[in-house]
């Protein structure tokens, strides 16, 4: 391998703010709901079937986690956005302090999560535990689209 872990992560990190931003342009065009319940289930999904993937050559696994960290991110400002837009005037900034706080608080849950089904599917040498590992934190993307609909129906 030419480069490093930590190379390749900054490499990928670079597709964040470009993603978060093209996806609230693009929930702009085409609506808010549907790009980011689209971006959702994608990203979701792609995580489902990602950890699968370690026994691939290095290169295609790296493409195939750039794709879903694109579509992870490409929801993010539209989401944000969508906050801000939907709460009163006089409670924006409650609404992004507990927006944030949801937010910070998953990010902080996933990792641990992630770790737990890692090493109790058998550890990092086995690609089962990889692939239940990302399905562990895929499932939530592909289920909130699904809770979305469940709601909208009772309502």
């Amino acid at each position: 391998m030419l480069l490093g872990a930590a190379t390749l992560a900054g490499m990928i990190n670079l597709l964040g703010p470009v993603m978060s931003i093209s996806g609230n342009e693009l929930a702009l065009r085409f609506g808010r709901t549907r790009v980011i319940f689209t971006f959702m289930s994608a990203s979701g999904l792609l995580a489902c079937g990602l950890g699968y993937t370690a026994p691939l050559p290095w290169l295609l696994v790296f493409l195939i986690m750039c794709v879903h960290y694109g579509l992870m991110l490409g929801d993010s400002a539209a989401l944000t956005a969508g906050a801000v837009a939907a709460a009163h005037p006089d409670e924006r900034g409650a609404t992004m302090g507990v927006y944030s706080f949801v937010g910070f608080s998953a990010a902080i849950i996933a990792p641990l999560v992630f770790g737990a089904v890692l090493d109790l599917a058998g550890g990092n040498r086995s690609v089962l535990a990889w692939g239940l590992a990302f399905t562990s934190i895929g499932l939530f993307g592909v289920l909130a689209p699904v809770a979305r609909l469940i709601y909208a129906r009772r309502r």
